[in-house]
């Protein structure tokens, strides 16, 4: 299809991010940021901790702990590009 995306692939792409945001408003706050600071906005652990006021060991481990909870959550999900 020149000019644009299929529909399927628009359609599965808005129900996963949808599915996203409703996983991510699931974490506790904090998980919810320091996920998004690390994984999406690229920032490194020592920033996030500096942002967050927290110790970067926390951040390391409210990270694991958002993404182990995400894979749980998106379980389901599988991407068949």
């Amino acid at each position: 299809m020149a000019g644009g995306s299929r529909p399927d692939v628009v359609a599965e792409r808005r129900a996963l991010a949808e599915r996203l945001r409703s996983a991510l408003a699931e974490l506790p706050a904090r998980r919810r940021m320091a996920v998004v600071l690390f994984d999406v906005e690229g920032y490194s652990h020592a920033e996030i901790a500096g942002i967050l006021g927290i110790a970067e060991g926390t951040v390391r481990s409210e990270v694991f702990h958002a993404r182990r909870r995400l894979r749980v959550l998106l379980g389901d999900w599988k991407e068949d590009g």
